[in-house]
């Protein structure tokens, strides 16, 4: 604790400073959090210092310094808005226990950025210089200490699991409840789960509700209590034994059984509509057919549950401070953990039981198999990153927006290039408009004829090259309107600095709607200036110079598409469309075109083929700040499904911009 002197109490009264807490348990409860609270408000109430604001973090931890976004929102909030000087953390492991490295380079950006920092919870020197060897101690400790916690926990589960205390599944499965019994076996309550986080307490019939648990405060087991699965509610074990009888019964994928219970209105365990992967986490879960599956991966930092003893892991530094969370290491087989649920025996009828688990099985058992194959193809998120979808990241739906995505379908040895919307993918729902598929070849040779046309338009190019140019020259009192917005912006921030250095915590409510009022008052004074400023780059350039270079740069790009790679097609539709708009019914497209950012750009001697992607991999001076944007104008592209002939093609129009 900090005994002030009159010393400290001059350096610090009347400094900002921000409450920073971090809890890694949630288990805690609201108790720890608050018990430093009232620990450092008083410190700073002796310091004579202004409460700016206090940060929790719950459940979040400090062993993983690439999971720590909220160490980068707090240096961003420095700063952006510079409305603290003081971050006050009650010890140093509640800073991070990611070791002295993390620890060290968070105090150097802290120092960077003018943020001092104060540990009331540590016996540190007064001397800065002096504090930065017992902090190198203190980090380390804490890192350690994360290690033999790490231990200890997996050395306590491991004693429990084989006691029978604890079962080898963190969550309860829909349809199922948990039942807990005594020392002696006697069954005490089960325990229910619902879709919004509560849970209730009920006799062992499951009748009598006799407690109710909020999200916050959940149930907590008792030391000597074991858990079973057993079945739960009705109307959601229902689902669960419809489930498993479309896929294992009826040999439905999960993707259709999916848009089946969508299409009932049947609501998922989080009371949404279902998704392919909650539709396949319950029919491949043995626990429904009468024994539980677990330890089939580990992603422990320090520990991992081994044979009876906790087993070490090692992980260097640089993996954690890159990675928001440990890599996932599948177990083999021998390590896996079954435990038999004898009250979900009768869960499902004995038939499906006795056709589903052998297939449960094997699928794991394949599923490790694939893990352990090292040629296996590693996960992109691009799937099609080299692949001549052209039009990917550029297509959307008119209808609500959605991203469109390629996809490839149709008979072995005839399959066609296509686009469909994501909520196919995520969701089915028979009879749905987004179900519709987009022919991709005939769409993109649609657009980029529409780009090459457009482009080979010299006199359209010069005459809307020259109307922007000329709007953007007629404001004669361009600067001076910049001027004022940069005058109102400095105001704006002030106001904001004097009243967060006289709030009080008594004013804060108050206060607050205000402050919310200035935040968003800056962000739109941030976009108009950023929004002249690129004009003032172009005011003092001839309309009709402008156009003329710009045209004859764009002269260089190809006459057709018949020779260009996917991977030039692509760039070049990136360069000329704003985005194309596809209507999911009736499968007409809009075309939006805009003029590219490097065609504006002072040209280089080096600058080859109208400075398209793969010539040009690095940004310019003229695409990393703002600069004037033009939009070429639209273009229609009607679908024209000829029947007789069984051929599809677009037919477009281009339009003017306004």
């Amino acid at each position: 604790m900090i005994v002030p002197n009159t010393k400290q109490q001059d350096r610090y009264r009347g400094r900002r400073y921000i409450c920073f807490v971090r809890q890694s348990n949630d288990d805690e409860g609201e108790s720890s959090v608050e018990a430093q609270l009232v620990w450092m408000h008083q410190e700073g109430s002796q310091l004579g210092m202004v409460l700016v604001e206090d940060i929790k973090l719950s459940g979040v931890t400090g062993s993983i310094p690439g999971k720590r976004v909220d160490i980068a929102e707090l240096l961003k909030r420095k700063r952006e808005v510079d409305d603290f000087d003081v971050l006050m953390i009650q010890r140093i492991d509640r800073t991070t226990r990611g070791g002295v490295l993390h620890g060290m380079w968070f105090e150097y950006e802290c120092a960077r950025h003018g943020i001092e920092i104060i540990y009331p919870g540590e016996d540190l020197p007064e001397d800065e210089h002096q504090a930065i060897w017992p902090k190198v101690a203190k980090y380390e400790a804490a890192y350690e200490q994360a290690k033999s916690i790490s231990q200890r926990s997996t050395q306590g589960w491991l004693y429990a699991f084989g006691q029978g205390r604890c079962q080898p599944f963190s969550h309860t499965p829909m349809g199922c409840d948990r039942l807990y019994l005594g020392m002696e076996g006697d069954p005490l309550f089960l325990i229910r789960n619902f879709p919004d986080g509560t849970q209730q307490k009920l006799d062992v019939q499951g009748e009598a509700v006799l407690e109710t648990f909020a999200p916050k405060s959940r149930f907590r087991k008792q030391k000597l209590q074991k858990p079973l699965l057993v079945p739960g509610e009705a109307s959601a074990a229902d689902v669960v034994k419809l489930i498993f009888e479309l896929h294992y019964i009826k040999g439905w994928g999960g993707k259709r059984v999916c848009g089946e219970l969508n299409k009932r209105g049947i609501p998922s365990p989080t009371g949404k509509a279902w998704k392919q992967n909650m539709v396949e986490s319950i029919y491949l879960n043995p626990a429904y057919c009468g024994v539980a599956l677990g330890s089939r991966t580990s992603q422990g930092i320090f520990n991992r549950r081994g044979d009876g003893i906790p087993e070490r892991i090692h992980i260097s530094s640089l993996e954690l401070a890159s990675r928001t969370a440990p890599p996932r290491a599948f177990r083999p087989p021998d390590e896996w953990k079954w435990v038999d649920q004898p009250l979900m025996l009768d869960f499902l009828p004995p038939a499906l039981r006795d056709k589903a688990l052998p297939l449960i099985k094997q699928f794991r058992l394949e599923e490790w198999q694939r893990s352990q194959d090292p040629d296996r193809p590693k996960r992109s998120p691009n799937k099609h990153k080299d692949s001549e979808y052209v039009l990917t990241d550029l297509l959307f739906a008119k209808q609500d927006g959605g991203r469109l995505s390629g996809i490839l379908c149709g008979k072995v040895g005839k399959k066609v290039r296509k686009y469909r919307h994501l909520n196919t993918k995520r969701g089915y729902v028979k009879g749905s408009i987004f179900n519709h598929y987009i022919r991709a070849a005939e769409l993109e040779s649609a657009v980029l004829t529409v780009v090459l046309e457009t482009v080979a338009d010299v006199p359209h190019l010069r005459q809307r090259i020259r109307s922007i140019m000329s709007q953007e020259q007629s404001a004669s009192d361009t600067q001076r309107e910049l001027d004022q917005l940069k005058k109102e912006r400095e105001k704006v921030a002030q106001q904001f600095r004097r009243i967060m250095a006289n709030m009080t915590d008594e004013d804060r409510d108050d206060i607050q709607p205000e402050l919310n009022r200035l935040r968003a008052r800056r962000r739109d004074l941030d976009a108009q200036i950023e929004k002249i400023s690129g004009r003032l780059q172009y005011a003092a350039d001839d309309p009709n110079e402008v156009a003329d270079a710009v045209v004859a740069r764009l002269q260089e790009l190809p006459k057709d598409a018949s020779g260009l790679t996917p991977m030039t097609k692509r760039e070049l539709l990136r360069a000329f469309v704003e985005k194309v708009e596809v209507d999911m019914a009736t499968r007409d497209a809009e075309v939006f075109l805009k003029l590219p950012p490097w065609s504006l750009s002072p040209a280089t001697s080096d600058d080859a083929g109208g400075r398209l992607g793969p010539t040009s991999p690095q940004q310019t001076a003229s695409e990393t700040h703002p600069i004037l944007s033009v939009l070429l104008g639209f273009a229609d592209c009607r679908y024209v499904h000829d029947r007789l002939r069984r051929q599809v093609c677009y037919r477009c129009r281009r339009r003017a911009a306004a």
